[in-house]
């Protein structure tokens, strides 16, 4: 990202004629889309680096977040090289199509230079879930399977193969040894359809084992191959199933593919995949925007909600109330992703929870970037007290609160000066500071001229006389009460 000229690409990209649905590969923190923005008057600063926006300068905007804008280097920096050679590419297609329309009909396939160019697109997510899958099961099922493969027309192979195998791996066997390509393979195991990245072990065969082979019909092989061939990450404007046949959406490998490389592609799904839990969450790995074409009856089960949100944290603001309101759901969004804590109500009790706090500090939560959170006490609390730099964040309203203020001193008494000067006179206040160590030479000038303040603290310590406001330090019974407690703050 640090090698990118994000002024040169902010240029570039807001002098083409860009469609809106282009800024969809860039999202807020949340995974809402961007809108163009473009400040008038000065006062508008990033969300993320706290820089004043240039007024006439274009920046992005997320309307569904209360109108929150960032700058263009922290947007490319929050969403990736990926998301700006994807954006790159969709935009200058976009551009081709204003100069020659109708040129780039869908479906069809990407140029090699394309595809070439889409390459280093980011495939951490698979990774992991291939890791998962990978997991030790037992030494006897990741060893040595005799397979043997037959058709409905009999025998075609046999194959030694390992438990260690996914289904993908076993289909390249067959199509070297009786030519038969991976994408036209269909294999059954028992009354089970195998899955590409099935792994064998996982299964559950015997050392010799039986497998049905259904070749797939050439529409099907065809469209499997233009799924494959597409480069994953790939989301411009294009997608992939919308102009596919009935019996296509409805296929489970074709629509799985298609989904992991766009997930809005969910959408043109069939209904029944589009219930499927394995189908629907690798929709969700790809896009958050994804959650709105799964299917009712997926939406409201617990089980589906767990998984869903273990794959991405910030699902949890789509999921139903109660589900919020579930712990454990919500402990596996922040176990994902810290930042989920925005999902919750204002008025959820789970905001007031340790367990859900520490869960959400522990995995990236950032006070900065919840506006909505920075006048909820117990939220704030907890983030001062895990990073002091947060105490910058702290609202108005909350720094003239008794409550909040006696919370906040227990963590340092220095933080009496982020309180508002209303509780500077609340004896109380000045007794929590005091306890928990504050001192005139950390405060800030106003505090030191506090004559109640002052006094309280040459009371505990006189020497701290010297840091008190010249005026006080000329007050008869301030310093009678420092030489009283120390004779050399005299």
């Amino acid at each position: 990202v640090d090698a990118i000229n994000c002024e040169q690409f902010r240029q570039w990209l807001f002098s083409q004629c860009l469609p809106e649905q282009l800024l969809q590969n860039f999202c807020c923190p949340d995974g809402h889309s961007f809108n163009k923005f473009t400040p008038d008057i000065d006062g508008w600063c990033c969300e993320e680096c706290g820089e004043d926006l240039a007024i006439a300068q274009d920046a992005l905007q997320c309307s569904t977040c209360d109108g929150m804008c960032w700058c263009f280097h922290c947007t490319v920096s929050l969403c990736g090289v990926s998301a700006v050679e994807i954006t790159a590419l969709a935009a200058a297609r976009s551009s081709v199509d204003a100069f020659h329309p109708g040129t780039l009909e869908t479906p069809a396939l990407q140029s090699d230079h394309d595809v070439h160019c889409l390459q280093e697109v980011d495939t951490g997510v698979q990774e992991e879930t291939n890791a998962r899958e990978e997991q030790f099961i037992d030494d006897i099922n990741m060893g040595p399977l005799n397979l043997r493969i037959y058709s409905l027309a009999g025998s075609l192979c046999e194959i030694e193969g390992q438990g260690s195998w996914t289904v993908r791996e076993l289909k390249v066997a067959i199509q070297d040894s009786t030519g038969i390509i991976e994408q036209a393979q269909t294999l059954i195991f028992g009354s089970v359809a195998l899955q590409d990245n099935d792994l064998l072990a996982k299964c559950r065969m015997d050392a010799v084992a039986d497998i049905m082979l259904v070749r797939r019909s050439e529409q099907h092989v065809a469209w499997l191959k233009l799924v494959q061939d597409t480069a994953k990450g790939y989301a411009n404007d294009r997608s992939l199933l919308c102009h596919a046949p009935e019996e296509i959406r409805g296929d489970r490998l074709i629509v799985l593919e298609a989904v992991s490389r766009l997930g809005i592609d969910l959408e043109h799904a069939s209904s029944g995949l589009r219930a499927d839990q394995e189908v629907a969450l690798a929709a969700l790995k790809q896009s958050i925007a994804a959650f709105h074409y799964i299917a009712q009856e997926l939406v409201s089960d617990r089980d589906f909600a767990l998984k869903a949100v273990a794959c991405c944290g910030l699902v949890l603001a789509h999921l139903a109330d109660e589900m919020r309101e579930d712990k454990e759901v919500v402990l596996a969004a922040l176990d994902s992703d810290g930042m989920a804590l925005r999902c919750l109500r204002l008025d959820s009790g789970l905001l007031h929870d340790g367990d859900v706090l520490d869960a959400a500090l522990g995995n990236g939560f950032r006070l900065n970037r919840a506006r909505q959170l920075q006048h909820v006490r117990s939220v704030v609390i907890a983030a001062v007290r895990h990073d002091p730099t947060m105490h910058r964040y702290i609202s108005h309203e909350l720094r003239s609160d008794n409550w909040f203020g006696s919370n906040l001193l227990e963590i340092d008494g220095n933080y009496v000066n982020c309180l508002s000067s209303d509780l500077w006179a609340n004896k109380f206040i000045i007794a929590d500071a005091i306890k928990n160590g504050f001192r005139l030479r950390n405060a800030k000038n106003e505090l030191k001229a506090c004559r109640d303040l002052v006094i309280a603290a040459v009371s505990k310590s006189g020497m701290e006389l010297q840091y008190a406001a010249p005026a006080l330090q000329a007050n008869r019974q301030v310093v009678l009460i420092a030489v009283r407690q120390c004779g050399m703050a005299l």
